[in-house]
């Protein structure tokens, strides 16, 4: 994990207060519906054994962070949904 990306992270943990349960249900349900698709997973696991392998592009690389800080971003927001429905 890069730095930036453990920077951004905290910031939008922060941001977001994942803990705190307080979206309505409707917008927790819409959030929780949010997924990467079938074939961006199928992506990033090429990407993933690109980079265990060492043949990664730059290109490729800056697109595996991104993934990286979306799927981060996402699991907050799902975090904080979750905790709305059960809080």
């Amino acid at each position: 994990m890069s730095m930036v990306l453990s920077h951004d992270s905290n910031i939008v943990a922060r941001a977001i207060a994942p803990d705190e349960g307080n979206l309505t249900a409707e917008l927790s349900q819409i959030l929780l519906q949010l997924l990467f698709s079938e074939e961006d997973h199928d992506w990033m696991s090429v990407l993933a054994g690109k980079t265990r392998s060492g043949s990664l592009t730059p290109d490729e690389a800056a697109e595996h962070d991104s993934f990286d800080r979306i799927g981060t971003f996402l699991s907050l927001l799902k975090s904080k949904a979750r905790q709305s429905l059960n809080g």
